[in-house]
């Protein structure tokens, strides 16, 4: 399987899905499908780090992209990236998220980055 999802923590306030070798777009969809399953499956908000190992496939991104984050559930607090996938994959990011309107998420460089930003945010931004 070219990605997987944990939680990052033990009281499931923050989730991971990472993607390794030659993910595809259909992967992504369900990989973030899964994620979304169980993020919803607790009463509680919950923190999405989401880590990039290779490069970004091909193919367009734009509707994978669009799809996914108008599919999170409620109880999705922060987006994070951690991104190997190259500046492309950052560029179709923010694009999607100028168009649709929504607060983009941040990028960062590695796992620990990322839960010590999301550890600095007030707990009831949403």
């Amino acid at each position: 399987m070219s990605y997987q999802i944990v939680w990052d923590d033990t009281e499931q306030t923050k989730i991971r899905l990472e993607f390794y070798d030659r993910w595809t777009w259909d992967d992504w969809v369900l990989g973030h499908d899964e994620m979304h399953a169980m993020v919803a499956s607790v009463p509680h908000h919950v923190d999405i780090i989401a880590c990039f190992h290779t490069m970004m496939p091909r193919g367009n991104a734009i509707p994978n992209m669009k799809r996914s984050g108008s599919t999170q559930p409620p109880n999705a607090r922060h987006t994070v990236f951690v991104n190997h996938a190259g500046p492309m994959f950052r560029q179709m990011v923010d694009t999607v998220v100028g168009v649709m309107g929504w607060t983009g998420p941040m990028f960062c460089t590695d796992v620990h980055e990322a839960r010590v930003h999301l550890h600095q945010l007030p707990y009831d931004a949403v």
